[in-house]
């Protein structure tokens, strides 16, 4: 896994894309003629849907607020979690924001309010996506990032501060998770670590469709090397659907 979201770009100042229209699209492979799924895509409602910005992230805030020594610890435990997959990933990102918080908090009230509503706009823009469109995983992701980041925004009105820039934080990575960068290579790792357990023998008397997820793989690494992420993930979901359960190749 790339250890920040976006290839050949700064982890302090990527422009991060929610493009969940992106992905919608690269899974349902429809048109606008066939499927409502596909005006996402249109001129008329691409502005809604695709956000462009720069994302509250421990390595961003702490060269922002000049912070590069107080928040190195949790900058590194924050850019290791996105080598890793699952609980863990999650449990480094989660002990970067512990680290975090005590040094946020000491920022004034408007820069940390800031932050909270930018995580909170960028969760909106999210709103339109049809969730049942996506992969369990990704669908999963959605979910906590607009609840995230309500629940940050209900916390500031509140008072309750440290709360409510701990579940900002913690949405803003929810998002992330759901950019096309991110979504392409965590695809082409699940199919290589699928051919890694089941190899060859999964496809036993059927060597037409071993190496057509073989080709398919290729083509995704491919693809993902030159940041055209829909490609790569349609290639990768296909080649895991066809390691799973025989799906057909992609047109």
């Amino acid at each position: 896994m790339l250890p920040y979201p976006m290839n050949r770009c700064s982890p302090t100042r990527s422009r991060v894309m929610a493009g969940l229209a992106v992905l919608v699209l690269a899974f349902v492979g429809c048109d606008a003629a066939s499927d409502p799924v596909a005006l996402l895509l249109t001129d008329e409602t691409r502005a809604s849907v695709l956000l462009e910005g720069d994302l509250p992230a421990l390595a961003y805030l702490a060269e922002e607020f000049e912070l590069e020594g107080e928040l190195g610890e949790a900058v590194a435990l924050w850019e290791r979690s996105w080598e890793e997959e699952g609980i863990q990933r999650w449990a480094l990102r989660m002990a970067a924001y512990d680290y975090a918080l005590p040094v946020l908090r000491r920022e004034s009230m408007e820069r940390q309010r800031k932050l909270v509503e930018t995580v909170r706009e960028a969760s909106l823009a999210l709103e339109p996506i049809p969730a049942e469109a996506l992969p369990p995983e990704l669908r999963r992701e959605l979910t906590l990032a607009l609840e995230g980041s309500h629940e940050a925004e209900v916390a500031w009105r509140e008072g309750r501060w440290s709360e409510s820039l701990y579940q900002a934080l913690e949405a803003a990575d929810r998002v992330r998770e759901l950019t096309p960068p991110v979504v392409a290579e965590r695809l082409v790792r699940r199919v290589e670590d699928d051919l890694t357990a089941l190899g060859n023998p999964a496809f036993e008397g059927d060597e037409e469709s071993f190496e057509r997820v073989l080709r398919l793989l290729r083509g995704a690494r491919y693809a993902l090397s030159r940041e055209d992420y829909p490609q790569a993930i349609r290639r990768a979901h296909y080649a895991h659907q066809l390691l799973r359960s025989g799906a057909a190749e992609p047109r």
